[in-house]
């Protein structure tokens, strides 16, 4: 029996032209506007980023950080818990990063710090989806929605009822 060759573009390494679609620009992009102070903007494309790498931890983080520099505890924390179930370990930074410090005067941190950076008991995520005009493009919420239902960031009820919204 006659061994078969391999095409020579598989040699030739042909496949490396092909790109894979990254999220390193728009990671970028809300990292610059943290860095001038724009939190709702950097909060939008971090949480986009999520859409598409929902495990990324340091998006999680910086997310959290977002959250905190605008007072919203829940969220802050959310992310937070969920950084370091997928395998965050830098306590230091939690403990020490100025753009948590909002969350570290809460009564719940000590807890919260405690249980390892883990929230004591089970939490659902906070709302933080919500379309914020009515020109938004239906089909790529609820696609997003769905998404981010499929890898656990919203509850069945959550979906529920942002899909409702959409609707009203």
């Amino acid at each position: 029996m006659k061994d078969k060759k391999r095409p020579k573009e598989y040699d030739k390494g042909w496949f490396s032209d092909m790109t894979v679609p990254t999220t390193q620009p728009l990671k970028q992009q809300a990292i610059d506007k943290f860095k001038d102070y724009d939190f709702k903007g950097a909060l939008t494309d971090f949480e986009q980023v999520l859409l598409k790498e929902p495990n990324d931890i340091p998006t999680l983080f910086n997310l959290a950080c977002c959250h905190a520099m605008q007072e919203d505890a829940a969220k802050a924390f959310y992310c937070l818990n969920r950084a370091v179930e997928l395998g965050f370990k830098d306590f230091d930074r939690i403990r020490t990063h100025e753009r948590l410090a909002f969350l570290r005067v809460q009564p719940e941190y000590d807890a919260f710090a405690a249980n390892q950076f883990r929230t004591p008991t089970p939490q659902s995520p906070p709302n933080t989806f919500v379309p914020e005009s009515p020109a938004v493009n239906i089909q790529e919420t609820l696609k997003s929605l769905h998404q981010r239902y499929d890898d656990g960031l919203i509850s069945h009820e959550e979906l529920i009822a942002q899909t409702k919204k959409l609707f009203d």
